[in-house]
């Protein structure tokens, strides 16, 4: 900073950029802006007494475009310079509000549930998330989806799963049937061990609640997995339902 730099700020109390933020915010909604000066406004809240301009440039150097920083990692985010976990966190955060708000207004209420057409749409729906999810399908009593819920979120290579959330969905809207989705926004749809261990837990869930788990499906690049279609979910259903669990310890002798 220039020593005529240092002596306005000290007679003035103010940092030097705060007018070049004024006049950038004086044309919002007037004129069309461009990208780097998108970027640079949406920083304001989060950097509040820094000079966002070159953040901007950097993000868009690094990732080529406005759509590829909001749908980029937490972990890729903080790789550019001048970008921390709190600026990177608040740029993801940013968008999955985009992609909630540009979603098609329950899109997915009414569908009738196929197996083979649902694999379909679960490539076209997760193919532009940018970390994992795990999402909800509830199914009415004519296999039609009444509900989609996001359960969860994480980054871009890891979720966590809590059966307490699911558990308290199916309680309070008691669908007859579910449909889980989860996606590897960067790797191989093949389940991972914690894949297999959620689904027997969902698998246990719906036999508590009355409700037919129908399938667990995850999306990645590569492809769609799908339990129901690779012969596993007879399986799952029948050793992870409670009558199975029972009679596993026992309990079912003589019933």
């Amino acid at each position: 900073m220039s020593e005529k730099s240092l002596k306005s700020k000290a007679k003035t109390g103010k940092a030097p950029h705060e007018g070049h933020r004024k006049r950038l915010l004086a044309r919002v909604g007037k004129e069309e802006l461009l990208e780097h000066e998108l970027l640079e406004i949406l920083l304001y809240n989060a950097l509040p007494r820094r000079n966002t301009n070159d953040i901007a440039h950097r993000l868009l150097s690094a990732f080529g475009s406005l759509q590829e920083v909001l749908t980029a990692s937490l972990a890729k985010l903080q790789e550019v310079d001048g970008v921390g976990e709190s600026v990177a966190t608040y740029l993801v955060c940013l968008g999955c509000v985009l992609r909630r708000c540009t979603e098609k207004p329950q899109s997915e209420k009414g569908r009738k549930y196929a197996p083979k057409d649902f694999v379909n749409y679960v490539n076209e729906k997760y193919k532009t998330e940018g970390i994992e999810v795990v999402d909800a399908y509830l199914l009415d009593e004519d296999s039609h989806i009444f509900l989609k819920e996001r359960i969860q979120s994480g980054d871009a290579i890891h979720v966590e799963f809590d059966p307490t959330l699911l558990a308290k969905l199916l309680a309070e809207h008691t669908p007859s049937g579910l449909v889980m989705v989860h996606n590897h926004p960067y790797g191989a749809g093949t389940p991972s061990e914690k894949d297999d261990e959620m689904t027997k837990r969902c698998q246990m869930l719906c036999s508590t609640h009355n409700v037919v788990f129908c399938d667990h499906v995850i999306y990645a690049p590569e492809g769609v997995y799908s339990y129901y279609a690779q012969g596993r979910m007879l399986r799952i259903s029948t050793e992870y339902s409670m009558d199975g669990i029972l009679g596993n310890f026992g309990f079912l002798e003589g019933v």
